[in-house]
């Protein structure tokens, strides 16, 4: 037996739990039934909350240690409380049930009128499903495990989404040079973040009415909308600054690679200048009389100092690298100024 179980044996009776396998996502559901209303009551509903967290625990401990596999922490644990039509304190005379207080752990449950007068009430954590005696203890509990698990599935294939989509932003402020890792894990997040969207619209439009409603009721109760529209924010936003980072670095590595070609240049054209003047000063036997290159420019370079031609070789040289650095600077300023309304004539 459990130890959790033994522990309030006498107070609570625990059903061997089921194995959902919802896709490579691993469920259990188990039968609770609470024998002392005690735990129901206000005060005593968080203390219920844990024993049935800590029941699971050990629920997941000793499925996989039998499997021989580590297990695995719970993330979840999704409460759906069985309440006879009958046994339930009635409320303005109307016939509605009195739901235990505080069981619902926020404003804004959701209904779902299901056949045979039986009720589901969807909210955060904590579910109610309500039915009528004459139709069994067990009426309508896998007419909602099974939306309650494909909901569940749903939720944590989003949240799992949104805890990589804030790993990638935490990796962005370290200032880590993670640039590629970022562009394939972002264009991956797009990818999950699709195929979320076409489970979800499949399930709206190939479903069962009740399935569909069970489903839609339990993630308009957890807010899954707008926790889709926050994690499709946040990751156009880690798209635009990836992007934005990418193209400062390729433009750095653009400048670097521009001065380094300029550099080579640069000495390209020192050592052009210096063969020039060898040239110039070069001489060639012929019967036995020494020539030197004929020409106008050859005979200016022998004329002019050594010194000076290499000087003016490295002058031009830095005025051109001083050209083609400057250049894409003021380009680009005054397409700035352009952008902002500011036309420098």
């Amino acid at each position: 037996m459990n130890k959790v179980a033994a522990q309030f044996d006498g107070i609570l009776r625990v059903s061997p739990p089921k194995l959902y396998d919802q896709q490579g996502m691993h469920l259990l559901v188990s039968l609770v039934e609470v024998r002392d209303e005690f735990l129901l009551r206000a005060h005593h509903i968080e203390r219920f909350e844990r024993i049935t967290t800590r029941l699971f625990e050990e629920f997941t401990e000793k499925h996989y240690s039998a499997n021989a596999d580590s297990a695995p922490s719970v993330r979840w644990v999704n409460r759906t409380l069985l309440l006879p039509r009958r046994e339930l304190a009635l409320e303005h005379g109307a016939g509605e049930p009195e739901l235990p207080k505080r069981w619902f752990q926020q404003d804004g449950k959701r209904e779902v009128p299901l056949s045979k007068g039986a009720v589901f009430y969807a909210s955060w954590g904590n579910n109610v499903l309500i039915y009528h005696p004459d139709h069994g203890r067990d009426f309508g509990i896998d007419s909602v495990v099974e939306p309650l698990i494909h909901a569940q599935y749903l939720w944590c294939y989003l949240t799992d989404i949104e805890r990589i989509s804030l790993g990638y932003l935490e990796l962005l402020s370290s200032g880590r040079k993670v640039r590629d890792r970022l562009i394939r894990g972002v264009i991956d997040l797009h990818f999950e973040l699709a195929m979320e969207s076409v489970m979800r619209e499949r399930t709206r439009t190939e479903s069962q009415p009740q399935f569909r409603e069970i489903v839609e009721a339990v993630l308009a109760a957890w807010k899954y909308e707008e926790v889709h529209e926050d994690v499709d924010t946040r990751l156009q936003r880690l798209e635009h600054i990836v992007q934005g980072r990418s193209e400062l670095v390729q433009r750095t590595q653009n400048k670097v690679m521009e001065n380094t070609l300029f550099a080579l240049g640069a000495l390209t054209l020192v050592s052009l200048a210096i063969s020039l003047i060898q040239t110039a000063f070069a001489e060639v036997s012929v019967d036995g009389e020494g020539l030197r290159p004929g020409g106008a420019m050859f005979e200016w370079m022998r004329n002019v100092d050594a010194s000076t031609l290499v000087m003016l070789s490295l002058v031009i040289s830095a005025i051109v690298i001083l050209i083609a650095g400057l250049w894409p600077k003021a380009v680009d300023q005054r397409e700035r100024n352009q952008l902002n309304g500011i036309h420098v004539e």
